[in-house]
C-alpha cells in the first residue's frame, strides 16, 4: 500500500507519520510512506507512481488542499482522499471533492478508526491471486505494473516493490490474460502483459510505464492498435 502525506509544517508531517505507521504496524501492514512539503511535491511523487491513500493538508501556501484535490480527481486511477486540517469549517467544501474521510488536526484519536476504515474500502480492491511455493499470494491490481513472460515462469512486477526480486511462478501468459480478462490490462507483447493506468508515453515500438524509475516496455507490429486503444482509454481520450 502506498501513502502520500501532504503538510507545509515539517514537525506535523515528522509525528504524523510515525502515528500511521504504528498503526499498520500494529495490524502487521507493510506500507510504502512519503512525505510531501507541499502540493507540488505531492504531484511529483503521484506522476512518479500512484498511491493508494493520499493525506491532504487543505491550508498550505502556493496550491492549498482543495486545488490539489481538483488535479488529483481528474486522474484514471484517483486514490482515496482524506483531508487534514485546523479548520473545521472547511469540511463542507471539502465533500466537492469526495473525500474518504475529513480528520481533524486536534482530533488525531480518530486515527485508528480512520486507518480500519481505509484497510475494508482497499481490501474491496480487485486482486489476482496465486500460488506461490505453496503459499496464497494476493496482489491488488492496481498495484501491478506488468506481468512478464520468461521461458515456463511468470514474472509479477508491482509498483509497492518494484526495486526487489519480483515474484515468480510457472504459467502462461496466456492463462494470466484469461484469468484476468481485464479492461485495465493489455498484452502489448507476447511477453508482457501491462497494466494501461502506469502508461506514460507510447511510441510504436517501446511503451513508458511510470514507476519509482520509468520502465520501457517493447510493443509488438501486431499488438500496436490493442496497445494504442489501451493508451488512450486510460487517459480518458478517445483522440489520437
Amino acid at each position: 500500500m502506498r501513502i502520500l502525506l501532504c503538510d507545509d509544517n515539517e514537525a506535523f508531517l515528522y509525528h504524523f507519520g510515525r502515528a500511521i505507521m504504528t498503526e499498520f504496524a500494529q495490524r502487521e501492514i507493510t506500507v510504502d510512506l512519503r512525505r510531501c512539503d507541499g502540493g507540488a511535491r505531492l504531484l511529483e511523487e503521484i506522476e512518479r507512481s500512484p498511491a493508494d491513500v493520499v493525506f491532504l493538508d487543505i491550508d498550505m501556501p502556493e496550491a492549498n488542499g482543495f486545488t490539489i484535490a481538483a488535479q488529483l480527481s481528474g486522474r484514471p486511477q484517483k486514490p482515496l482522499l482524506i483531508f487534514t486540517t485546523s479548520m473545521e469549517d472547511l469540511v463542507f467544501d471539502s465533500f466537492q471533492f469526495q473525500p474518504f474521510w475529513f480528520l481533524r488536526k486536534n482530533h488525531l484519536e480518530e486515527l485508528p478508526v480512520v486507518i480500519d476504515k481505509l484497510i475494508a474500502a482497499l481490501q474491496r480492491t480487485p486482486e489476482f491471486a496465486i500460488t506461490i511455493d505453496g503459499i496464497i499470494r494476493h496482489f491488488l491490481l492496481k498495484d501491478i505494473l506488468y506481468f512478464e513472460s520468461k521461458g515456463h515462469y511468470i514474472l509479477i512486477h508491482t509498483a509497492v516493490n518494484d526495486e526487489g526480486e519480483p515474484p515468480c511462478f510457472r504459467a502462461k501468459l496466456d492463462e494470466i490474460a484469461a484469468q484476468l480478462d481485464s479492461p485495465a490490462f493489455v498484452r502489448c507483447h507476447n511477453s508482457y502483459y501491462v497494466n494501461c493506468h502506469y502508461m506514460k508515453r507510447l511510441d510504436k515500438q517501446n511503451v513508458t510505464l511510470r514507476a519509482k524509475k520509468e520502465i520501457i516496455i517493447p510493443v509488438s507490429r501486431s499488438r500496436w492498435k490493442d496497445t494504442q486503444d489501451a493508451f488512450f482509454r486510460s487517459k480518458g481520450s478517445l483522440k489520437k
